[in-house]
Protein backbone atom coordinates (compact mmCIF):
# COMPACT_ATOMS: atom_id res chain seq x y z
CA UNK A 1 0.00 0.00 0.00
CA UNK A 2 2.83 2.52 0.65
CA UNK A 3 4.65 1.56 -2.37
CA UNK A 4 1.13 2.19 -4.12
CA UNK A 5 0.39 5.86 -1.98
CA UNK A 6 3.69 7.19 -3.62
CA UNK A 7 3.12 5.77 -7.13
CA UNK A 8 -0.17 8.10 -6.57
CA UNK A 9 1.70 10.69 -5.25
CA UNK A 10 4.12 10.63 -7.82
CA UNK A 11 1.47 10.61 -10.48
CA UNK A 12 0.34 13.52 -9.12
CA UNK A 13 3.10 15.67 -9.38
CA UNK A 14 4.13 15.20 -12.64
CA UNK A 15 -0.14 15.72 -13.35
CA UNK A 16 0.68 19.04 -11.85
CA UNK A 17 3.76 19.19 -13.72
CA UNK A 18 1.93 18.61 -17.13
CA UNK A 19 -0.91 21.10 -16.05
CA UNK A 20 2.21 23.91 -15.62
CA UNK A 21 3.60 22.87 -19.09
CA UNK A 22 0.57 23.84 -20.77
CA UNK A 23 0.20 27.07 -19.02
CA UNK A 24 4.18 28.05 -19.73
CA UNK A 25 2.87 27.06 -23.04
CA UNK A 26 0.06 29.63 -23.64
CA UNK A 27 2.16 32.32 -21.99
CA UNK A 28 4.87 31.90 -24.61
CA UNK A 29 2.40 31.87 -27.48
CA UNK A 30 0.65 35.08 -25.61
CA UNK A 31 3.83 37.40 -25.51
CA UNK A 32 4.68 35.70 -29.16
CA UNK A 33 1.31 37.21 -30.05
CA UNK A 34 1.69 40.38 -29.12
CA UNK A 35 5.71 41.03 -30.58
CA UNK A 36 4.68 39.08 -33.93
CA UNK A 37 1.12 40.19 -34.12
CA UNK A 38 0.75 36.42 -34.90
CA UNK A 39 -3.32 35.92 -34.99
CA UNK A 40 -2.91 32.43 -34.99
CA UNK A 41 -0.82 32.40 -31.77
CA UNK A 42 -3.38 34.16 -30.20
CA UNK A 43 -5.99 31.99 -31.42
CA UNK A 44 -4.46 28.78 -30.22
CA UNK A 45 -4.09 30.24 -26.77
CA UNK A 46 -8.27 29.73 -26.33
CA UNK A 47 -7.30 26.11 -27.82
CA UNK A 48 -4.80 24.79 -24.82
CA UNK A 49 -7.15 26.99 -22.35
CA UNK A 50 -9.74 24.24 -22.61
CA UNK A 51 -6.47 21.37 -21.86
CA UNK A 52 -5.99 23.49 -18.51
CA UNK A 53 -9.38 23.17 -17.45
CA UNK A 54 -9.47 19.83 -18.06
CA UNK A 55 -5.85 19.10 -15.77
CA UNK A 56 -7.60 21.18 -13.30
CA UNK A 57 -10.35 18.83 -12.76
CA UNK A 58 -8.67 16.34 -12.99
CA UNK A 59 -6.09 17.32 -10.31
CA UNK A 60 -8.61 18.10 -8.13
CA UNK A 61 -10.08 14.63 -8.02
CA UNK A 62 -6.75 13.17 -8.02
CA UNK A 63 -6.18 15.01 -4.88
CA UNK A 64 -10.02 14.76 -2.96
CA UNK A 65 -9.26 10.88 -3.61
CA UNK A 66 -6.10 10.90 -2.04
CA UNK A 67 -7.56 13.05 0.97
CA UNK A 68 -10.68 10.20 1.63
CA UNK A 69 -8.74 6.68 0.56
CA UNK A 70 -5.38 7.12 1.71
CA UNK A 71 -5.61 9.50 5.39
CA UNK A 72 -2.43 11.08 4.51
CA UNK A 73 -0.39 13.36 7.04
CA UNK A 74 3.22 15.42 7.49
CA UNK A 75 4.69 16.61 4.08
CA UNK A 76 2.42 14.38 2.21
CA UNK A 77 -0.90 15.95 3.77
CA UNK A 78 0.92 19.40 2.42
CA UNK A 79 1.53 18.65 -0.68
CA UNK A 80 -1.69 17.33 -1.32
CA UNK A 81 -3.01 20.59 0.31
CA UNK A 82 -0.66 22.88 -1.65
CA UNK A 83 -1.88 21.22 -5.03
CA UNK A 84 -5.39 21.81 -3.74
CA UNK A 85 -4.35 25.88 -3.76
CA UNK A 86 -1.64 26.02 -6.68
CA UNK A 87 -4.41 24.02 -9.19
CA UNK A 88 -6.77 27.41 -9.42
CA UNK A 89 -3.78 29.36 -9.58
CA UNK A 90 -2.55 28.15 -12.83
CA UNK A 91 -6.05 27.72 -14.03
CA UNK A 92 -6.37 31.90 -13.51
CA UNK A 93 -2.80 31.97 -15.35
CA UNK A 94 -4.39 30.62 -18.41
CA UNK A 95 -7.77 32.76 -18.24
CA UNK A 96 -4.86 35.82 -17.80
CA UNK A 97 -3.23 34.73 -21.01
CA UNK A 98 -7.03 33.86 -22.93
CA UNK A 99 -7.59 37.70 -22.25
CA UNK A 100 -4.41 38.88 -23.36
CA UNK A 101 -4.61 37.07 -26.59
CA UNK A 102 -8.29 38.52 -27.14
CA UNK A 103 -6.50 41.89 -26.99
CA UNK A 104 -4.19 40.57 -29.30
CA UNK A 105 -6.68 39.83 -32.12
CA UNK A 106 -7.73 43.31 -31.65
CA UNK A 107 -4.49 45.37 -31.57
CA UNK A 108 -2.47 42.93 -34.48
CA UNK A 109 -4.42 44.51 -37.00
CA UNK A 110 -3.83 47.85 -36.13
CA UNK A 111 -0.51 50.48 -35.53
CA UNK A 112 1.44 49.19 -33.06
CA UNK A 113 2.27 51.73 -30.21
CA UNK A 114 5.86 52.67 -29.41
CA UNK A 115 6.62 51.12 -26.04
CA UNK A 116 10.08 50.19 -26.54
CA UNK A 117 11.18 46.93 -25.21
CA UNK A 118 8.70 47.77 -22.22
CA UNK A 119 6.30 45.27 -22.93
CA UNK A 120 8.49 42.61 -24.18
CA UNK A 121 10.48 42.65 -20.71
CA UNK A 122 6.76 42.63 -18.38
CA UNK A 123 5.98 39.52 -20.28
CA UNK A 124 9.75 37.85 -20.25
CA UNK A 125 10.17 38.33 -16.86
CA UNK A 126 6.47 37.24 -15.84
CA UNK A 127 6.81 34.34 -17.18
CA UNK A 128 10.04 33.78 -15.93
CA UNK A 129 8.37 34.20 -12.37
CA UNK A 130 5.53 31.58 -13.50
CA UNK A 131 8.60 29.07 -14.35
CA UNK A 132 10.40 29.83 -11.38
CA UNK A 133 7.46 29.69 -8.82
CA UNK A 134 6.52 25.81 -10.12
CA UNK A 135 10.17 24.91 -10.04
CA UNK A 136 10.43 26.07 -6.61
CA UNK A 137 7.14 24.22 -5.67
CA UNK A 138 7.85 21.05 -6.68
CA UNK A 139 11.61 20.75 -5.62
CA UNK A 140 11.02 22.27 -1.87
CA UNK A 141 13.03 25.18 -3.33
CA UNK A 142 12.35 27.96 -0.68
CA UNK A 143 15.23 30.46 -1.73
CA UNK A 144 13.65 29.58 -5.50
CA UNK A 145 10.66 30.92 -3.87
CA UNK A 146 11.62 33.74 -2.23
CA UNK A 147 13.50 35.13 -5.25
CA UNK A 148 10.26 34.50 -7.65
CA UNK A 149 7.97 36.72 -4.21
CA UNK A 150 11.02 39.34 -4.32
CA UNK A 151 10.82 39.68 -8.05
CA UNK A 152 7.05 40.83 -7.85
CA UNK A 153 8.15 44.18 -6.54
CA UNK A 154 10.21 44.74 -10.09
CA UNK A 155 6.82 43.85 -12.22
CA UNK A 156 4.61 45.91 -10.30
CA UNK A 157 7.48 48.51 -11.20
CA UNK A 158 7.40 47.87 -14.59
CA UNK A 159 3.51 47.68 -14.89
CA UNK A 160 3.15 51.27 -13.55
CA UNK A 161 6.07 52.63 -15.82
CA UNK A 162 4.23 51.51 -18.74
CA UNK A 163 0.94 52.64 -17.60
CA UNK A 164 2.11 56.11 -17.18
CA UNK A 165 3.40 56.01 -20.69
CA UNK A 166 0.54 54.86 -22.50
CA UNK A 167 -1.47 57.72 -20.25
CA UNK A 168 1.23 60.50 -21.26
CA UNK A 169 0.26 59.24 -24.74
CA UNK A 170 -3.21 59.53 -24.94
CA UNK A 171 -2.94 63.09 -23.71
CA UNK A 172 -0.60 63.64 -26.41
CA UNK A 173 -2.62 61.86 -29.15
CA UNK A 174 -6.36 60.76 -28.68
CA UNK A 175 -6.29 58.93 -31.42
CA UNK A 176 -4.53 56.29 -29.30
CA UNK A 177 -6.80 56.08 -27.23
CA UNK A 178 -8.85 52.69 -28.05
CA UNK A 179 -5.39 50.71 -28.48
CA UNK A 180 -3.79 52.21 -25.18
CA UNK A 181 -6.86 51.15 -23.41
CA UNK A 182 -6.47 47.65 -24.69
CA UNK A 183 -3.00 47.39 -23.86
CA UNK A 184 -3.81 48.83 -20.24
CA UNK A 185 -6.12 45.56 -20.00
CA UNK A 186 -2.68 43.70 -21.43
CA UNK A 187 -0.88 44.85 -19.17
CA UNK A 188 -2.70 44.59 -15.91
CA UNK A 189 -3.37 40.79 -17.04
CA UNK A 190 0.80 40.15 -17.01
CA UNK A 191 0.52 42.11 -13.46
CA UNK A 192 -2.23 39.93 -12.29
CA UNK A 193 -0.07 36.78 -13.33
CA UNK A 194 2.99 38.09 -11.34
CA UNK A 195 0.53 37.86 -8.71
CA UNK A 196 -0.67 34.40 -9.53
CA UNK A 197 3.01 33.23 -9.76
CA UNK A 198 3.58 34.83 -6.11
CA UNK A 199 1.01 32.87 -4.66
CA UNK A 200 2.48 29.67 -6.38
CA UNK A 201 5.74 30.46 -4.61
CA UNK A 202 4.23 31.33 -1.23
CA UNK A 203 2.46 27.67 -0.95
CA UNK A 204 6.36 26.09 -1.67
CA UNK A 205 7.06 23.74 1.30
CA UNK A 206 10.47 23.77 3.00
CA UNK A 207 10.75 20.12 4.05
CA UNK A 208 13.78 21.30 6.55
CA UNK A 209 11.97 23.71 8.21
CA UNK A 210 8.26 21.84 8.10
CA UNK A 211 6.99 25.08 7.18
CA UNK A 212 5.79 26.88 4.39
CA UNK A 213 7.28 30.00 2.41
CA UNK A 214 4.14 31.74 3.28
CA UNK A 215 4.98 31.61 6.83
CA UNK A 216 8.45 32.85 6.10
CA UNK A 217 6.38 36.14 3.77
CA UNK A 218 4.09 36.80 6.55
CA UNK A 219 6.28 36.79 9.66
CA UNK A 220 9.79 38.45 8.23
CA UNK A 221 8.06 41.44 6.76
CA UNK A 222 6.38 44.37 8.63
CA UNK A 223 3.36 43.30 7.71
CA UNK A 224 0.21 45.54 6.41
CA UNK A 225 -2.67 44.12 7.50
CA UNK A 226 -1.19 43.83 11.13
CA UNK A 227 -0.90 47.69 11.55
CA UNK A 228 -4.30 47.80 9.84
CA UNK A 229 -5.56 46.06 12.51
CA UNK A 230 -3.46 47.66 15.24
CA UNK A 231 -4.75 50.83 14.14
CA UNK A 232 -8.76 49.13 13.96
CA UNK A 233 -7.97 48.24 17.61
CA UNK A 234 -5.78 51.35 18.60
CA UNK A 235 -3.19 49.56 19.98
CA UNK A 236 0.43 51.07 19.50
CA UNK A 237 2.41 47.79 19.15
CA UNK A 238 0.62 46.71 16.27
CA UNK A 239 0.49 49.90 14.45
CA UNK A 240 4.54 49.37 14.87
CA UNK A 241 4.01 45.98 13.16
CA UNK A 242 5.09 44.14 16.00
CA UNK A 243 2.09 41.44 16.33
CA UNK A 244 3.80 39.63 19.33
CA UNK A 245 3.37 42.60 21.62
CA UNK A 246 0.56 44.04 20.62
CA UNK A 247 -1.45 40.01 20.64
CA UNK A 248 -0.10 40.41 24.58
CA UNK A 249 -1.21 43.90 24.92
CA UNK A 250 -4.57 43.15 23.67
CA UNK A 251 -5.00 40.19 25.67
CA UNK A 252 -3.85 42.06 29.14
CA UNK A 253 -6.67 44.40 28.71
CA UNK A 254 -10.44 44.58 27.43
CA UNK A 255 -10.85 45.84 23.79
CA UNK A 256 -13.33 48.44 25.27
CA UNK A 257 -9.95 49.99 26.94
CA UNK A 258 -7.92 49.55 23.78
CA UNK A 259 -11.20 51.14 21.36
CA UNK A 260 -13.97 53.03 23.31
CA UNK A 261 -16.43 52.32 20.79
CA UNK A 262 -15.87 48.82 20.08
CA UNK A 263 -18.84 46.18 21.03
CA UNK A 264 -18.69 43.32 23.07
CA UNK A 265 -20.77 40.59 21.56
CA UNK A 266 -21.34 37.61 24.19
CA UNK A 267 -20.64 34.34 22.95
CA UNK A 268 -22.77 32.12 22.26
CA UNK A 269 -25.56 34.40 22.07
CA UNK A 270 -28.27 33.99 24.75
CA UNK A 271 -31.53 32.33 23.98
CA UNK A 272 -34.38 35.22 23.03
Amino acid sequence: MTRHFENELRDLKFSLLAMAGQVEEMIALTHQSLLERSNAKAEQVSVLDKTVDEYELRLDQSCIDLLALRAPFASDLRLIASTLKIVPELERIGDHCCNIARRALTLNPQPPIDLGDSLHRLGAETHSMVRRAVDAFVNGDGEGARTVINDDESVNALYLQIFKDLLKGMLADPLTIERSTHLIIVIKNWERIADQATNIAEFTFKPESNETVLTWSMSGRNNFFIKAFGLFMNCDQMIGGDFEKGLATMKSVSPTTLRPNFVSVPWPPSEP
